[in-house]
This record gives structure tokens, C-alpha cells and sequence, in this order.
């Protein structure tokens, strides 16, 4: 039988939040000029990227490669539809 450690409530919350925080980034640089579009989300990435980190080192989780697919990312290569 496997023994999982399970991460507490408090992780997954700020997890929650996390990724909710950088939907509305990235959906916040779909407003802006193309020539500044790339740039702000890789801003937005890599804040995302510290803050899961953070909580990671904070609550002894393992930290998780990539980030998680929201269903609603768009290719930031697509044309806005």
C-alpha cells in the first residue's frame, strides 16, 4: 500500500488562487498591443511560476513541472478570435 503524503488544505487553497491570479494576467494581456503581448505573459508566467515555488518550499510539496492546463490558455501564436 502506498503512503501518499497528503498536502494540506492551505496548499491546494493558495494553489487555487494562484492559477486563478494568472488567468486573469494572461487574459489581461490579450488586451494589449501584439508588439507588448508576448512580453507581459511571460511576466505572467514566471510569477506564476515563483508563487507555486514559494508555496511548494512552504507546505513541503513536491514541486509540479509546468503549468496546469486551464482549458482556457490561448496558443499565444493563434490570431485573436
Amino acid at each position: 500500500m502506498s503512503h501518499k503524503r497528503k498536502r494540506p488544505a492551505a496548499y491546494d487553497i493558495a494553489m487555487v488562487k494562484a492559477e486563478g491570479d494568472h488567468t486573469v494576467a494572461t487574459e489581461k494581456c490579450q488586451t494589449l498591443q501584439a508588439s507588448m503581448m508576448q512580453a507581459c505573459k511571460d511576466q505572467a508566467d514566471a510569477a506564476y511560476d515563483r508563487r507555486r515555488q514559494r508555496q511548494g518550499d512552504a507546505h513541503g510539496a513536491p514541486a509540479i513541472a509546468g503549468r496546469p492546463s486551464l482549458g482556457r490558455r490561448r496558443d499565444s501564436r493563434a490570431p485573436n478570435a
